[in-house]
């Protein structure tokens, strides 16, 4: 193949006719033969009560205050998420969030975006729901601490969703990127609140 930068799609069709697909940018220098792992995407959504958020969740935040997630969620459930605002598939999370902003807000519930520090500066470029804080998991301590609590579930596609209820269990974890996410998620904190 010649010098360029590429992009590999592969493709998983579920039997509802949608399809999970997974992409991967690369570059291919010069005079080179690059192997290629493809990899298949399943399933994203897990869902019912997994976990429990761990005890004495914490995140930082602005000028290194310690904010107590399991307390956020004790309130009125949380979104807790790990983006990456500079790859695609975050920036779809992130324009379904603006889009339904006001549907977000009257929610009312907390959304916690785990973004790393390099980053922050490309949220600007969204209008996002009023009570989404911005916090930093150092070296992902957190996200570890909730997937070794999953047991097989592995936290590693983002963006990660984890819809956690009032009691601080989680009721739903959603990995990558699916059209209409967004909504759905919506759907499933009108669930949470009459169950």
């Amino acid at each position: 193949m010649p010098e360029g930068e590429y992009l590999s799609i592969t493709g998983n069709r579920n039997t509802d006719g949608s399809v999970l697909t997974r992409m991967m940018f690369f570059h291919m220098p010069p005079n080179c033969d690059r192997p290629l792992l493809l990899t298949w995407r399943h399933v994203p959504v897990v869902q019912g009560s997994l976990a429990a958020l761990p005890a004495a969740s914490r995140l930082l935040g602005d000028h290194g205050a310690e904010i107590d997630l399991n307390g956020l969620a004790h309130e009125s459930s949380m979104i807790l998420a790990w983006l990456d605002p500079g790859r695609e598939p975050s920036q779809h999370v992130l324009r379904e969030w603006q889009d339904l902003r006001p549907a977000y807000e009257n929610w009312g519930g907390a959304i916690i975006a785990c973004v790393q520090e390099s980053q922050r500066e490309r949220l600007k470029a969204y209008r996002l729901p009023v009570q989404l804080q911005v916090l930093s998991d150092a070296e992902n301590g957190l996200r570890r601490r909730i997937e070794s609590s999953l047991g097989s579930v592995a936290l590693q596609e983002d963006p990660v969703l984890l819809l956690i209820d009032r009691d601080e269990k989680i009721r739903l974890i959603h990995q990558g990127y699916q059209i209409g996410i967004g909504q759905r998620l919506l759907q499933y904190m009108a669930l949470t609140k009459t169950q």
